[in-house]
């Protein structure tokens, strides 16, 4: 707009916007700044969630964004090309759903291709459900418990749709694997505490923001969950500095790595192995070596 420069709308979905606050457009990770707000052609100095918002902003030409693009707080949220879901399709649907078959995505007002990988059936018939790995053409800004729509791209027809459960599953899942489908089981139907140890048990030990931003839950859920694992010690700090369990916000500043219990138990099990075969084998030696114990 002349005089104005760039002006984005869009409905908000979460959290709040307020003038002068700095912004972060995705998935090109482009900084801007709100230099104005309006809702229904009406000045706001604050829009809230649910609301219909035109934002004008500054730091950005229109050639830097487009449809599709979401406007959020910077360093929190991350575009990826890979997603988990759980995917209902139409009993209108005009043939059943085969691996590897090509869909158009649309979240929010992103339209993209994607490849379907069924992970627990060769086929999901007409007015079946099934858990399906994502491999989108283009990255795309997404949370777990978005909503999504599935068309065919020809001849155009809305086929199905679903619920992210994993924006961030960081690999490409085997087929018919037990523990996946019971890892998604639990993103779909666990409680705060049990998603946040299903996001750690796929890689770890995890530093805390990474662990926040896997699971996908809002702040202040995933930090109750969090500090009930710490008080029951099903989760672990692995930082010497750290000698009892601090509040969750301190946490965060610190950013410590994490670990489950389950998995400590584990390494520890390990370690004692490790140390004992080599005190037999080397009985007149004083200890081994920290190096060959860490490359083993």
């Amino acid at each position: 707009i002349a005089g104005f420069g760039t002006v984005v709308t869009g409905t908000l979905i979460d959290g709040d916007l307020q003038v002068g606050q700095e912004v972060e457009i995705l998935p090109q990770g482009l900084k801007a700044r709100v230099r104005g707000l309006q809702t229904h052609k009406e000045k706001i100095e604050q829009a809230v969630p649910g609301s219909r918002v035109a934002i004008n902003l500054t730091g950005v030409s229109t050639d830097e964004v487009q449809r599709g693009d979401v406007v959020t707080i910077p360093g929190w949220l991350k575009p990826t090309t890979l997603i988990d879901v759980r995917l209902r399709y139409l009993a209108s649907a005009p043939h059943p759903l085969r691996h590897n078959a090509p869909l158009k995505f649309f979240s929010g007002s992103a339209e993209i291709m994607a490849k379907v990988r069924l992970l627990d059936s060769e086929i999901i018939p007409p007015g079946g459900e099934g858990w399906v790995q994502l491999r989108l053409t283009e990255p795309v800004a997404l949370v777990r418990g978005d909503r999504f729509i599935v068309r065919q791209p020809s001849p155009g027809a809305t086929v199905g749709g679903g619920q992210v459960l994993d924006p961030h599953p960081g690999r490409r899942h085997r087929r018919f694997r037990s523990e996946v489908m019971a890892r998604l089981e639990t993103l779909a139907q666990g409680s705060p505490e049990e998603i946040l140890l299903q996001s750690l048990a796929t890689s770890q030990p995890c530093q805390l923001q990474t662990l926040l931003e896997r699971s996908g839950l809002a702040m202040e859920e995933a930090g109750q969950a969090l500090q009930g694992l710490l008080d029951s010690e099903q989760v672990l700090i692995l930082d010497s500095r750290i000698e009892q369990i601090p509040n969750i916000q301190y946490l965060m500043a610190s950013n410590p790595y994490l670990i489950s219990a389950a998995s400590w138990g584990k390494l520890s099990d390990k370690l004692a192995t490790a140390l004992r075969d080599y005190h037999q084998h080397y009985p007149l030696r004083q200890g081994m070596p920290r190096e060959e114990l860490k490359s083993q």
